[in-house]
């Protein structure tokens, strides 16, 4: 993602820039299978807010078509979009 200016990029478009790449390189980085357990959660990080979501298989089966799950987190304080990721993982 590229946050530009209609005719060039400023010195600031291109800070931000930066710090929004790295802001999802991060992201990505933490997104990780882990044991269905509290020792799992816990070697993962347990952070403030916390919360467990479930989906059926139903909804995995949804997913390997090209759906997206939405969820609304807090009462429409957040949302959260998980899809399947084109890119293979090793």
């Amino acid at each position: 993602m590229r946050l530009k200016n209609s005719t060039h990029e400023t010195k600031e478009s291109t800070d931000i820039s930066r710090r929004i790449d790295a802001m999802y390189f991060n992201f990505k980085r933490r997104v990780d299978m882990i044991d269905n357990n509290l020792e799992g959660r816990e070697q993962f990080g347990i952070a403030y807010g916390a919360e467990d979501l479930y989906i059926s298989k139903k909804q995995v089966e949804e997913l390997l078509n090209g759906k997206t799950i939405a969820v609304d987190v807090n009462c429409g304080e957040y949302s959260v979009f998980i899809s399947l990721d084109d890119e293979e993982e090793d």
